[in-house]
């Protein structure tokens, strides 16, 4: 653009740009101000949920550190694990045990060691000669497979079809030496009686064993085992040397015999993850609570006040996680609980504090309150019906399930859905509980069965629900932050109108203030030719 001020001359010696600049800027001020306090507020709404959001992160991830809290409460142990290990399975709710265990005999895998061959391409029948390799079953005599030896004909050729039979695993060991290799074929089916089996060589020639087998070499055959041990002097028997079940959510395996000793099984609570539980608990709910606070804090001075003071939805978190410590938790058992009984008091800013001296009292009295506080619980005292599904709005307490007829239930006395062997209740998914019921309970003609569901959310489980509700991008106070940038576009938009009025305005000065310089440049120059003019007709009166 050219400069046609400047080309104008300093006929009135005002600066154009700097006069029509300051005009343009005194006009812009009001908006602007109004524009940049819109702008800096929304930003600061932005800025207060993301430090409420990172402590919501930090808080979850701490929870989600202490592990599952149905198991991390208590730990099994075995006196000696060496003939005796013990598990809680994952999912189940670990239960309250001490017992004596003799191992009498541990599971044996169902095994046939062929004799040895020298050679792996050697055909395993005679030269002209027909035959088949049967698997057969010691308990019913039934021949589980046969395999023509024509077709497999060499030992790798045997053991990749008899890998190929469900249930069977063949390997080829070498022993002898290097200079002089003997093969043997190992075929085993798996541990306990019920796989107990042999092998049977028919051939044409009437042979006993493979052509090219060692001289001297014979089968070895291991029967099958079922492992046996005594639990409080009862005898249990398993396929294999784990055993499930016999106590709810325990896993139980036998690594030896015992002879005539007993081995002493028992949970123990995890004091030690109690207390880190608790301090975890405390220490990120404290930390949520004071930023929360600090950024809806009320002030005089704007400068001071928190850029959520006025915000409902933020508000609503803080009232609704400083109520979560008074709140009942029932469904563990008949009574209800708090989390003061385990030592946890409320401050008066709200916070909450961990007198560890109660703790510790209520760890010797009453060791089940603390699992009661902190765990969820789900668990049914019948081993035929589990639970299934629970809606995330399932209410805890304790429901009694009872067969009412050959297909029909009630649950706490109202009728219930019974279909394909799941029992389902509630108001609404939402809200529903789903319990899968055995074929042997469901089928059964008995119609007096009963049995209590416990159900109930600990309060790690209700921070964390609760935690994740807040991390959705739906809830009320990530809302905050998608309004703010709604909001943050809108300004950017109305800053871009301005701007282009406000340079329409600047612009239309400098033309009239050229235009103003144009006429007083003008009026100068007449005044000089008028002074001149003048001055020479005085000039010329005198002579």
């Amino acid at each position: 653009m050219v400069d046609f001020i400047s080309s104008l001359g300093a006929g009135s010696g005002i600066d154009i740009k700097n006069l029509a600049k300051s005009l343009t800027d005194a006009t812009k001020a009001p908006e602007q101000t109004q524009l940049d306090t819109k702008k800096k507020a929304a930003e600061s709404r932005i800025s207060s949920v993301g430090k409420i959001m990172s402590t919501v992160n930090d808080f979850t991830a701490a929870l989600k550190s202490l592990g599952d809290p149905s198991t991390f409460q208590r730990k099994p142990t075995s006196s000696d694990s060496s003939k005796v290990k013990v598990d809680f399975i994952d999912g189940a709710i670990p239960p309250t045990f001490n017992s004596k265990i003799k191992v009498i005999n541990t599971a044996v895998e169902a095994s046939v060691t062929m004799p040895a061959i020298s050679n792996l391409e050697t055909d395993l029948l005679s030269a002209g000669q027909t035959g088949s390799f049967k698997l057969i079953d010691d308990n019913s005599n039934a021949t589980l497979q046969e395999f023509d030896l024509t077709t497999y004909n060499t030992l790798p050729k045997l053991r990749d079809a008899i890998n190929a039979v469900t249930g069977y695993s063949a390997t080829i060991l070498q022993g002898g030496t290097s200079a002089n290799p003997n093969y043997y074929l190992s075929i085993k089916r798996g541990s306990g009686d019920a796989n107990s089996f042999r092998t049977q060589l028919i051939t044409s020639d009437n042979r006993q064993d493979f052509a090219g087998t060692v001289v001297g070499s014979t089968a070895v055959t291991t029967a099958g085992q079922d492992a046996t041990i005594e639990i409080d002097g009862i005898s249990v028997s398993s396929s294999s040397n784990d055993f499930k079940n016999i106590l709810p959510g325990l896993q139980i395996t036998a690594v030896e015999a015992t002879g005539a000793n007993s081995i002493s099984i028992t949970s123990e609570t995890n004091i030690d993850n109690l207390s880190s539980a608790i301090s975890t608990l405390v220490i990120g709910f404290n930390e949520l609570v004071k930023t929360i606070q600090s950024e809806t804090a009320y002030n005089e001075d704007p400068t001071k006040r928190g850029a959520l003071a006025n915000n409902s939805s933020a508000k609503q978190l803080l009232n609704q996680l400083i109520k979560f410590t008074t709140q009942p938790i029932s469904g563990y058992d008949a009574g209800s609980h708090t989390m003061s009984e385990l030592g946890i008091s409320t401050n008066r800013d709200g916070t909450i504090s961990f007198d560890q001296s109660a703790f510790a009292k209520v760890m010797r009295d009453k060791p089940t309150t603390v699992e009661a506080v902190l765990a969820s619980k789900r668990q049914i005292f019948d081993t035929r019906i589990k639970l299934g599904s629970a809606g995330k709005s399932a209410q805890p307490g304790i429901y009694k399930i009872e067969k009412t007829g050959s297909s029909s239930w009630s649950v706490n006395g109202q009728e219930a859905q019974f279909a394909n062997g799941v029992l389902k209740f509630g108001k609404d998914d939402a809200s529903a509980l789903s319990l899968i019921v055995s074929s042997d309970l469901s089928n059964s003609q008995v119609t007096s069965f009963s049995t209590n569901l416990y159900y109930s959310k600990g309060m790690i489980e209700r921070f964390s629900d609760m935690l994740t509700d807040v991390a959705n991008t739906n809830s009320s106070i990530q809302t905050i932050t998608t309004a703010a940038t709604t909001e943050i576009t809108k300004i950017n938009k109305d800053q871009s109108k301005l701007d282009d009025r406000m340079k329409a305005l600047n612009d239309r000065y400098l033309k009239q203030f050229a235009t103003m310089q144009t006429f007083i440049t003008q009026a100068n120059d007449t005044k000089k030719s008028l002074t001149s003019m003048m001055d020479a007709w005085s000039n010329s009166m005198k002579g």
